[in-house]
């Protein structure tokens, strides 16, 4: 493993393989990177883990940058399924711009909300976009605070 890229090497040659070749492949359906191991597929991240620290992690593996190709055990962290999702990015049927906003159409108003623990939290519903943002952002502060990556409110002015 090595750390400055975030990746397993290589170090001896095997069939094709020549010495210093990145190991595995990426999954182009979820963009992570695999090794095979014992003709089981593992999650690259994974396996860092169990490298560095000597045992798989207890739940799920967060990329704190955001970045699920940076592997460097620096930006690795255990987490929750809840935590985890708080740093994913804005959804491809987003209409807001805002991760947690939508229009609500019966009301006529924005409305906040997210899962938390397999739980929908709905926050309320507002007159303005920018509140529903704002009570999402508050909400995500106070309950993942740590867990907030650069891009995870996608709020202007968020962190």
């Amino acid at each position: 493993y090595r750390n400055d890229i975030g990746r397993f090497v290589w170090k001896v040659a095997k069939g094709w393989v020549k010495p210093g070749k990145i190991a595995g492949t990426v999954n182009g359906a979820n963009g992570y990177r695999y090794i095979k191991l014992n003709g089981v597929h593992y999650l690259e991240h994974r396996m860092v883990w169990l490298f560095v620290h000597g045992h798989l992690p207890e739940g799920e593996i967060d990329h704190i940058n955001g970045d699920k190709k940076d592997n460097r055990i620096v930006n690795l962290r255990q987490c929750t399924r809840s935590q985890n999702e708080i740093n994913k990015g804005l959804s491809s049927v987003n209409t807001s711009g805002c991760k947690g906003v939508s229009w609500h159409a019966q009301s006529k108003k924005w409305r906040a909300r997210l899962k938390v623990n397999k739980k929908e939290v709905h926050l309320g519903t507002f007159e303005n976009k920018s509140d529903a943002e704002m009570a999402y952002k508050s909400f995500l502060e106070r309950t993942h605070g740590d867990f907030l990556s650069a891009g995870a409110l996608n709020v202007p002015g968020g962190r």
